[in-house]
């Protein structure tokens, strides 16, 4: 038995209306090891056609009673897509130009001039089925392909969708009363974050236009969706940005527990952490409270993490630390400028409380990590490294709080930030 490549029995139809010679050719064609069907009228060959899919080649005699065997050619050839493709071979024992025309038209495949034997019969046979399996194949990989570019199509346009409607929200947000230098200093971060995914949504829809590119469709579409996704992201944390540089009429003032607070907004990035192969220790954390809006204190801790997991290459480590600070001036504050006489230049009586990530490159392959995660020193000299949106939304949070945010950059993976805040 011949077998398609989706291992199919590919079978042949015989359509004659003398049933002797379907008889015995269908009967022959078998003992050879061929799938053979008969059938003594064209009538009776599309109806085993419709209801049997795995008939690849007919051959059929030409002259027959009410419809001949070029008519029944061209009613199969004229109505099937390739993934079905059926060859036709035609017996005659009397055949003219005008047949041979007409089956050139009819998309006759072959011809079996009347006496023949059986073995020629089945070596046309099996070079029909060998065709028809090789069409088969291809235009099941043709479909194939036209359902994948549909189904890509179908998922840019959603995705383009998504874009325009991120696009649209963010150009509707009311700006703030005043261009502030706050706002001016964020708007790097901005321009930054909203930049940045363009290059993947551009560079992942121009790759899977490219038909020589089509066997890497996956990673080019994830590339596009991860565009797409960071792009609306950077859309949602200026909407958030737009949102906390207004100032609050009347902040809810509450004691606030900041140890439990980092501990269980570290817990909660565990899952992020392990699948980026971070790794993220909390503490140590020492019980120290400060006075503000806990939904607030929240989102700037969560987002300090979240701008330091950002920052770090995989297989880097994280370390979070909470102590107390008792200094002039809030730990790492900028000084001169604008920056400088903001709220924090002075010291709280009860001193600050200090929230230092630190990112470290891990260990070289085959070394243990160490016990610990080192901090940098006390003495440390600040300066700005990669402040992105989340770090500016943080920023603003934490000045509400007459507190300070800043960053450092060791150089070599290793790069900080430290969240001060009265306590």
């Amino acid at each position: 038995m011949q077998t398609d490549t989706a291992g199919e029995v590919l079978c042949v139809l015989v359509v004659d209306d003398e049933p002797q010679v379907t008889h015995h050719l269908v009967q022959g064609l078998s003992l050879l090891g061929l799938c053979a069907l008969g059938a003594g009228s064209a009538a009776a060959a599309l109806q085993i056609l419709h209801d049997d899919p795995r008939v690849a080649v007919v051959i059929t005699d030409i002259r027959m009673p009410n419809q001949d065997g070029l008519s029944l050619a061209q009613a199969i050839t004229g109505s099937r897509e390739e993934d079905q493709a059926i060859e036709i071979i035609v017996m005659t024992g009397h055949a003219t130009l005008d047949d041979a025309a007409a089956a050139m038209r009819s998309r006759v495949s072959d011809f079996l001039r009347k006496p023949f034997r059986l073995a020629e019969a089945m070596r046309a046979l099996t070079a029909g089925l060998d065709r028809a399996q090789r069409r088969r194949a291809q235009g099941r990989a043709l479909k194939a392909q036209s359902l994948r570019l549909r189904a890509l199509e179908a998922e840019r346009s959603r995705l383009a969708a998504e874009m325009e409607a991120a696009s649209l929200r963010l150009a509707k947000a009311p700006a703030p009363p005043g261009l502030t230098w706050k706002l001016e200093r964020d708007m790097h971060a901005i321009s930054h974050a909203l930049r940045t995914p363009l290059v993947a949504i551009s560079g992942g829809a121009e790759l899977l236009g490219m038909p020589a590119q089509q066997q890497q469709e996956a990673e080019y579409l994830a590339l596009l969706r991860n565009g797409v996704s960071q792009a609306r992201e950077a859309v949602e944390l200026v909407e958030e940005l737009h949102q906390v540089e207004r100032p609050v009429a009347s902040p809810r003032q509450e004691n606030v527990p900041l140890a439990a607070l980092v501990a269980q907004q570290a817990a909660l990035l565990q899952p992020e952490a392990a699948a980026r192969s971070l790794r993220l220790e909390a503490g140590p954390l020492e019980p120290l409270s400060c006075t503000g809006d806990r939904a607030r204190l929240r989102r700037a801790v969560a987002l300090c993490l979240g701008a330091a997991m950002e920052w770090a290459p995989r297989d880097s480590q994280i370390g979070v630390r909470l102590d107390r600070a008792a200094l002039a001036a809030a730990p790492g504050a900028e000084t001169g400028g604008e920056a400088g006489s903001e709220a924090g230049a002075g010291a709280p009586l009860g001193g600050w409380a200090v929230l230092t990530v630190s990112v470290f490159p891990g260990p070289a392959p085959g070394q243990a990590p160490p016990p610990g995660i080192a901090f940098p020193e006390p003495d440390t000299v600040w300066s700005r490294t990669q402040e992105g949106l989340r770090f500016a939304i943080a920023r603003h949070l934490a000045e509400q709080h007459d507190g300070r945010l800043t960053s450092w950059n060791g150089g070599a993976g290793t790069m900080a930030l430290r969240l001060s805040l009265p306590l």
